[in-house]
């Protein structure tokens, strides 16, 4: 299924998977100073969390100018978390995802650019850039082959790209590769309440058939 909420809010019955997303992981350690929340006045402040806020929401910003790339802040721990202490120190993650790695490099230069400028405002930032995973393209008879078997089949269908990081991103390195993604109500997955129903499982197992039956002719 496709781990997200694309086909169902296109209502689309079949999703013809033409790639992978993408991917730069990133984590931060942001340190400002410990000081009392009563007796340090506003303007006497080296708040982190006020520092991190704005680099959650510039991540928010870099990804909303590549669409269809996405930027999430997944993690976050504050220390010395404390009600009455102002924090000294964060940590955090970065994830940074798109389709086009020259989109996905320049959403980086741009995180990177944000860290500097936060940084004017005497808050040291420590951005670790530990993992990146290119874009990968599907095999083009495989899609093809998926996209046939949609048609053939009746099923209403559109190109997609996966957003996570499924096994077959993994497998195309080796092999040729497409994928099939069916629906999931409201994109959820990894969940107990995820659910796609009967009827979607029987669409996509029946395109896998189809599809699987065309390159086995054309071998």
């Amino acid at each position: 299924m496709e781990q997200g909420p694309y086909l169902e809010a296109e209502e689309k019955e079949i999703g013809v998977v033409t790639g992978g997303q993408g991917q730069r992981w990133f984590n931060a350690k942001l340190k400002g100073r410990e000081s009392h929340a009563g007796t340090t006045p506003m303007h006497l402040r080296n708040d982190a969390l006020i520092a991190s806020s704005q680099l959650v929401l510039k991540v928010e910003e870099i990804a909303k100018a590549h669409p269809p790339g996405c930027g999430t802040v997944g993690f976050m721990q504050v220390l010395p978390n404390s009600r009455n202490t102002i924090p000294g120190e964060i940590s955090m993650s970065i994830d940074l995802r798109h389709p086009i790695d020259e989109e996905l490099t320049l959403m980086d230069a741009e995180l990177k650019a944000a860290v500097t400028e936060i940084e004017k405002q005497g808050v040291e930032i420590d951005l670790d850039p530990f993992w990146y995973y290119e874009p990968i393209h599907f095999d083009s008879a495989c899609i093809d082959a998926v996209r046939k078997a949609t048609v053939a089949l009746g099923y209403s269908h559109m190109d997609i790209i996966a957003g996570a990081g499924h096994d077959a991103c993994y497998v195309s390195d080796f092999a040729p590769t497409s994928m099939i993604f069916t629906p999931c109500l409201n994109g959820i997955s990894h969940n107990e309440i995820e659910s796609t129903t009967q009827e979607e499982c029987e669409a996509g197992c029946s395109v896998l058939l189809n599809a699987m039956l065309t390159m086995a002719e054309a071998v």
